[in-house]
């Protein structure tokens, strides 16, 4: 999202750092809100603030630019313009993306983050967690996030 506040900024550096540390040595990558993701559902290509891929990143050229087809893992910093529209219609829309297995929605205002996983044959999981003592481990990934991880430096007040 261009132009975010600082508190968005922060969420994602956290989460960028602590999950890119979690997986350094591990064949896999985090990459922050430029890439551009292939999302068969609708043309050409949509943006999300990360997303993690294991093993050879792929890509295909439209218009000229790199974009990436496997996504493992995406995950959305939520802001109240753009929060409807990540849980249902983008949601919808990534889901179309064959190796998409596991989706986070992250709350700015409060610690809660929504957290789907893909099961089969093709139904999405939902569990929140809601403390900063909490943990979530990602499956598709094969690692542990903490919420204090997420959400360190931000304060929320009372």
């Amino acid at each position: 999202m261009s132009g975010a506040g600082p508190r968005y900024v922060d969420i994602v550096e956290n989460l960028s750092r602590h999950l890119g540390n979690k997986l350094a040595g591990r064949n896999c990558r985090v990459m922050g809100s430029d890439m551009k993701l292939k999302v068969p559902a609708t043309a050409p290509y949509r943006y999300a603030d990360l997303s993690v891929t294991c093993g050879e990143r792929k890509f295909e050229q439209i218009g000229g630019m790199d974009v990436l087809v496997n996504p493992t893992l995406i995950i959305e910093v939520l802001s109240p313009p753009s929060e409807r529209f990540d849980r249902t219609a983008k949601f919808a829309l990534y889901q179309s993306i064959p190796r998409f297995k596991e989706y986070l929605l992250v709350a700015q205002d409060r610690p809660c983050i929504t957290h789907y996983v893909k099961q089969p044959p093709n139904i999405w999981r939902p569990d929140e967690a809601s403390n900063l003592a909490a943990s979530l481990y990602l499956p598709s990934i094969d690692c542990t996030l903490a919420l204090s991880e997420i959400y360190e430096g931000i304060s929320f007040g009372d």
